[in-house]
């Protein structure tokens, strides 16, 4: 099991992008598993998480801030 955040993160690794250009703490949510079976991009595979766990990203001082829906929190 691994947090959402963290399977975030990963991707986002992935991509090129380094850590000082993302923020995914505020997924705490813990993902039991998460195939990907297919050749998808990241965004789709980060688009599938956010169906499945209801979360949102958005981009402040040029920075990915990642925040769940369901927190009611914005980060």
């Amino acid at each position: 099991m691994a947090s959402l955040g963290k399977i975030v993160a990963s991707l986002l690794k992935e991509s090129g992008l380094d850590e000082d250009e993302y923020e995914t703490s505020s997924l705490k949510e813990q993902v039991t598993g998460f195939v990907i079976k297919q050749h998808i991009s990241i965004r789709q595979a980060i688009e599938q998480l956010q169906q499945a766990y209801f979360f949102e990203v958005v981009e402040n001082d040029g920075k990915l801030r990642f925040y769940s829906r369901l927190s009611g929190k914005v980060v």
